[in-house]
């Protein structure tokens, strides 16, 4: 929230700003859920206004960036992701991560392995998320949509602990928020959806980098992917009224539901290319991998 500081220099990203993405997000997925093709030119009908809350964004993102998980990093990115795991939990979102040796049950957790310890015993590296909305179409449920965000940041330094409201508290909390909406809304979203938030995005993406090389779906099934990076704050902390959005230029289909969706006036897009500025975040094995995606951030403020 603006203003509201835990020491000197830390500044929680503002709810107000995730806020509007949030409502931008669940425009573009409805504008998705409406079409049965990703090509389609116009939606079968006008979009629902979503019932986004801006308090329930707010709390996601005040402890995320508490003192309490201490930059989230390691342990401390584990208990985050139990954070999720819960949110997904009290949504009813489906399990879809297979257990080791018991293929009958499903674990919101995907466990990413560290080289063996000194003894040879197997270790964790840390841990994505992931909970499953399944679409109510019986001709499309089979198609993915995936939502996404990375709950990691840089732990802390000699010089204290980088909170990460912005990189990417901001981001978890418009997934989880996205996964209240959508929920709400099941018997209109046709699709399947699944939502994930991942681990060691900040060390060479390597919880995406795992998660596309064992996926829990298909991913030939998987028809777009949409990933939020640093929403909380505007680039250099400009009174700005637009946000970066990458890959519609990869995809027919993407640039049509990006051209037809009704943004607000404080909520413009600003249309960028990946090839420019280079694999920024966790769509990068996606995209190595062929599947339209969308990659949205308001860009690095003055402190990053």
């Amino acid at each position: 929230m603006p203003g509201f500081r835990y020491k000197k220099g830390h500044v929680i990203a503002g709810g107000k700003l995730v806020f509007r993405m949030a409502v931008v997000f669940v425009l573009l997925l409805l504008g998705l859920f409406d079409s049965q093709r990703l090509n389609a030119q116009q939606p079968d009908s006008p979009a629902k206004e979503p019932k986004v809350c801006e308090q329930r964004i707010r709390e996601h993102i005040v402890y995320l960036a508490s003192h309490e998980l201490r930059g989230r990093r390691g342990l401390d990115a584990t208990r985050a992701a139990e954070y999720v795991a819960g949110e997904f939990q009290k949504l009813e979102l489906q399990p879809v991560f297979e257990l080791p040796g018991e293929k009958c049950k499903r674990s919101y957790f995907q466990e990413i392995p560290a080289a063996p310890d000194q003894c040879g015993n197997s270790t964790t590296a840390g841990k994505n998320v992931a909970g499953l909305l399944v679409g109510c179409d019986p001709e499309l449920k089979d198609e993915y949509i995936i939502v996404a965000a990375h709950h990691d940041h840089l732990g802390k330094s000699r010089n204290g602990i980088f909170f990460g409201a912005d990189d990417n508290a901001s981001g978890v909390a418009m997934v989880l928020e996205l996964a209240r909406v959508m929920t709400a809304s099941a018997d209109s979203i046709r699709r399947s959806v699944l939502f994930v938030s991942f681990d060691l995005e900040e060390h060479l993406l390597f919880g995406s980098r795992w998660f596309t090389a064992h996926p829990p779906v298909p991913l030939k099934q998987v028809k777009m992917m949409i990933v939020a990076d640093m929403l909380g704050r505007s680039l250099g902390d400009l009174p700005l009224d637009s946000f970066f959005l990458f890959g519609a230029e990869h995809a027919e289909g993407v640039r049509n539901l990006v051209s037809r969706t009704p943004f607000a006036e404080k909520a413009k897009p600003v249309l960028l290319s990946d090839d420019f500025v280079g694999t920024r975040s966790d769509y990068g094995p996606f995209r190595d991998r062929k599947i339209p995606f969308l990659f949205a951030s308001t860009g690095q403020s003055k402190d990053y």
